[in-house]
């Protein structure tokens, strides 16, 4: 699970803004797994838990996988791409 939110942040990290690609990177992390079975994940605006579309400055990924019989949830806030810093006037 910490390799599937790491993938998030990583995809963040190369600019993608689409939660649906973002969740993808996950999916696609625990789908190679041979034990687990993915229930959810998804990004959401972290003070109102509202689902995102796009990731902003800030979200949080929250996931469900199952393992057998055990199901573990975890969440971890994702930081949006950082703009370039503005050339100096």
């Amino acid at each position: 699970m910490p390799r599937s939110l790491a993938a998030v942040q990583a995809a963040a990290d190369r600019g993608t803004r689409s939660v649906a690609e973002l969740c993808a990177a996950a999916d696609a992390v625990v789908a190679a797994e041979p034990l687990a079975r993915l229930e959810y994940v998804t990004i959401v605006d972290p003070d109102t838990l509202g689902e995102l579309v796009d990731l902003g400055r800030v979200g949080q990924a929250l996931t469900a996988v199952w393992f057998g019989d055990v199901r573990l949830i975890d969440n971890v806030r994702i930081s949006g791409p950082v703009p370039p810093p503005s050339p100096p006037r």
